[in-house]
């Protein structure tokens, strides 16, 4: 079972205001269909948090939780954050949080692969990066035979040709 599905709603905060963000309810599409204002740009990341205070108690800046781990890379959104789909208020735009720009991004951005972990950007530049180490690997190698091997062995056959 996705991960999307197993939301857990964010608590209403004790402000007068509405939060900036709301998780998108179920049922979930598999990806974003389309973006009714593609100039439209994403806010920072400080407008979009629902609870700026919450990461110096150990909260999720997004649902204001203890309950899920909060990765340090990850700005103080939770696990449980991280994976779903936020619709910002009162615009209406799908965001959904990219694990490489480490940032909040439109839902459109991740392409086909909605529910992926990375935007479609990130995804492209890491697989150049393997693509070109790839390469590389195989162009160090006579014959491309050491290409074969785990990278760990590469070493230890090297110094015995």
């Amino acid at each position: 079972e996705r991960e999307v599905n197993k939301q857990k709603p964010i608590k209403n905060p004790n402000t007068a205001g509405a939060v900036p963000c709301m998780k998108m309810t179920p049922p979930l599409p598999p990806r974003c269909e389309g973006d009714p204002n593609p100039t439209a740009e994403v806010p920072a990341f400080c407008q979009l948090v629902n609870f700026p205070t919450a990461r110096y108690f150990g909260n999720c800046v997004m649902c204001d939780d203890a309950e899920f781990s909060i990765p340090k890379q990850n700005k103080g959104v939770c696990n449980n954050c991280d994976v779903a789909i936020w619709v910002i208020n009162p615009s209406g735009m799908q965001i959904k949080w990219c694990k490489g720009c480490k940032n909040f991004r439109k839902w459109i951005d991740f392409g086909v692969k909605g529910y992926s972990s990375k935007c479609e950007r990130c995804r492209n530049q890491q697989a150049s990066r393997y693509a070109s180490q790839k390469s590389k690997n195989e162009s160090m190698t006579p014959d491309g035979a050491l290409a074969m091997l785990p990278p760990q062995q590469h070493h230890h056959l090297e110094t015995n040709l």
